[in-house]
């Protein structure tokens, strides 16, 4: 959430089309201001979504989750939102960024 309100804040919105043509013309700005404020809010918003796909380093404490809950249960929250955001982070890097 921090990355996106870090986005939001420099750029003014958060459609992935304006953000697109907006990134689109980042040399006609006079400032390097842009830049600053979008890195950092990628790479929060990245990390975000990574923390919530398991990834590596945040993958050490999974095991703790799904110990004590039924083997369906846990195949399900294991996959189905992973599915979501692997769709989400496509999306999101190969469409505005």
């Amino acid at each position: 959430m921090f990355g996106t309100v870090i986005i939001y804040s420099y750029t003014g919105t958060l459609q992935f089309e304006a953000l697109g043509l907006l990134l689109a013309n980042l040399g006609n700005f006079p400032s390097n201001d842009l830049i600053i404020g979008i890195v950092p809010g990628i790479v929060f918003m990245i990390s975000g979504l990574f923390f919530k796909m398991y990834v590596f380093p945040f993958h050490a404490w999974v095991p703790d989750i799904y110990e004590g809950s039924p083997t369906v249960t846990g195949l399900f929250f294991a996959t189905v939102p992973k599915i979501a955001i692997v769709g989400l982070v496509s999306r999101l890097i190969f469409g505005p960024f």
